[in-house]
């Protein structure tokens, strides 16, 4: 007799985040879907997680130990492994809002066919305030019900068809993590799929006391980025794109005082040029425009300022977002 397969997985990566861990599976399991199974993918924790698991929640939770630390590729090594024909990210150090949060993503996926992610609204669990994590949107031609077309999702809440998913290959190994979000929805958005943002779909995030290093962050963020820019833009416009970086991200770190971590990111950067270059493959500028696009009208709204003004405000505005304002379709 066929092993019946359930709707959707609920995919949680986790490293050295026992306590986060446990406070997230208790909300999962106070979720009103039921038709779904909980995967737990380990990348090597030492802080007794997988006993945690064992103990805890043996009948509840499908755990995959991977031994050593993938990073942001285990969610890749999930979805392999997924039964359900959805899968939903929720990161270790997120709780899940309302109820009926994984009802409502099956629910999306099922009532419009293009949708590739759905993506939760992210709060910060402190201040219940909106999170600077919350996916950038576009208010025009979308509704409560149907979503919000967005540039990038939040890889922390966001749900999948795991057709699309595949299709589009994952997360990128080489990223480790960071920008992994951004390196996916371009691919989604390139093959025909759309992101779409739901404000009633809430997780909460803690930004766990394990958190990554702030030193980690700011090495391999812009390393990760100019990989991006270097394997999807068209050759002039990823120089454009790098020299923003450039001049942007070093004002970042010089603020936050990581000027040292951000250099050896960059430099690594450039020292991975033989690695990255037989990966590119440049997308359709017209994607790219569309989530530059979404990114300036989500700019614009929160500060309720008019597109033509912003650009006005600095330098590397008016170099580049005129043109995305310009060619960009929704």
């Amino acid at each position: 007799m066929p092993i019946k397969r359930p709707r959707l997985t609920v995919i949680t990566l986790n490293w050295n985040r026992k306590d986060d861990l446990r406070e997230l599976m208790n909300s999962l399991l106070a979720q009103t879907f039921q038709d779904r199974e909980l995967l737990v993918v380990d990348n090597g924790s030492t802080d007794g997680s997988l006993e945690m698991l064992q103990t805890e929640f043996r009948r509840s939770v499908r755990v995959l130990a991977l031994g050593e630390n993938t990073g942001i590729i285990g969610y890749n090594t999930g979805v392999w492994a997924a039964r359900g024909e959805f899968v939903v990210f929720v990161d270790n150090d997120m709780t899940l809002v309302e109820p009926d949060v994984l009802e409502k993503i099956v629910r999306r996926l099922e009532e419009n066919p293009k949708a590739g992610a759905v993506a939760c609204r992210v709060l910060d669990a402190k201040t219940g305030g909106i999170s600077f994590n919350n996916p950038k949107y576009l208010e025009e031609g979308g509704d409560a019900q149907r979503g919000y077309l967005a540039s990038v999702f939040d890889g922390g809440g966001v749900g999948f068809r795991r057709k699309a998913w595949l299709e589009t290959g994952g997360y990128p190994a080489e990223f480790f993590i960071y920008q992994n979000e951004v390196d996916l929805s371009t691919h989604l958005w390139n093959a025909g799929w759309e992101v779409r943002y739901f404000p009633d779909m809430s997780v909460a995030h803690k930004f766990s006391r394990a958190a990554r290093p702030a030193d980690l962050y700011f090495r391999l963020w812009p390393r990760n980025y100019l990989w991006y820019f270097w394997k999807y833009y068209p050759v002039r416009w990823g120089a454009g794109e790098t020299l923003r970086l450039l001049w942007h991200g070093y004002t970042k770190a010089r603020k936050e005082e990581r000027r040292r971590q951000w250099m050896m990111g960059v430099v690594d950067a450039f020292l991975g040029l033989p690695r990255i270059l037989p990966k590119r493959k440049p997308i359709d500028p017209s994607v790219l425009h569309r989530m530059e696009l979404i990114r300036i009208k989500d700019y614009c709204r929160k500060r309720g300022l008019d597109s033509e003004r912003a650009v006005a405000r600095g330098t590397m505005a008016q170099l580049f977002w005129p043109r995305s304002l310009k060619e960009a379709t929704v």
